[in-house]
């Protein structure tokens, strides 16, 4: 059994070689990067994004963490995942988002929760799937945090948020959001996962929904955070 499943790996390898994240060159089978994207990856420090300061001396209500700035690489592995449905590009996000988790808590998470932000039925039924609920997911099982991929939903289509000024993006989603099983979110210390992070009105308007339903804490975690400057990002 274990030669027929080599075999099958082998082959599998073959046709279907494991590629760099950011430049999609050949690598190894146990790599996320090539040496030169290894070397210049576009990483954040490990601290909140909003007070810039580590764990330990963050007092933000809602923290939020991020793995990648999104430009260059990342930027192409998240369009990836995001608008080729890249289930791959997402695992390995995932693992990246894991592994900031670790550096920034070493190992022992404060939550009790993973819950992704959430889309439109609409929107997801035209996309056929949500990456959101793809990173939440898989995080979960990288570091063994129950995810509930159904906790929050999005009850109002918005407009585009790339098109929109950062205060636009905050009216756009006021009362966009709602949560599904507040029995589900009461008392629970929540990890609030999405794929970028722009002006945080998508972030900071989930977050708030979940505390209104009793969430104990809530804390963000996304693949990659943009400079804003303007109707930029996403």
């Amino acid at each position: 059994m274990k030669r027929r499943c080599a075999k099958i790996e082998y082959f599998w390898h073959i046709f279907f070689p494991n590629r760099c994240l950011f430049c999609e060159k050949p690598i190894a089978g146990d790599e996320v990067f090539c040496p030169h994207c290894e070397k210049e990856q576009p990483l954040l420090p490990a601290v909140c994004n909003r007070c810039l300061k580590p764990v330990g001396a963050c007092t933000c209500t809602v923290p939020v963490f991020s793995v990648f700035r999104y430009e260059e690489g990342a930027e192409t592995a998240v369009h990836a995942m995001k608008f080729t449905g890249d289930c791959v590009a997402a695992q390995k996000l995932a693992q990246l988002m894991a592994g900031r988790l670790f550096e920034l808590f070493n190992f022992h998470f404060p939550f009790d929760r993973i819950v992704p932000v959430p889309m439109h039925k609409k929107d997801k039924k035209d996309r056929g799937f949500s990456q959101s609920e793809w990173l939440a997911k898989a995080l979960s099982k990288q570091i063994s945090v129950p995810c509930i991929a159904d906790a929050l939903k999005k009850v109002r289509r918005t407009k585009k948020q790339h098109t929109l000024s950062a205060q636009e993006r905050m009216k756009n989603l006021t009362g966009a959001f709602a949560v599904k099983y507040p029995e589900r979110i009461r008392g629970q210390r929540i990890l609030l996962v999405d794929d970028v992070f722009t002006t945080g009105a998508t972030a900071y308007e989930t977050a708030g929904v979940l505390i209104r339903a009793g969430a104990s804490s809530v804390t963000v975690i996304v693949a990659a955070k943009t400079t804003f400057t303007g109707n930029n990002g996403l």
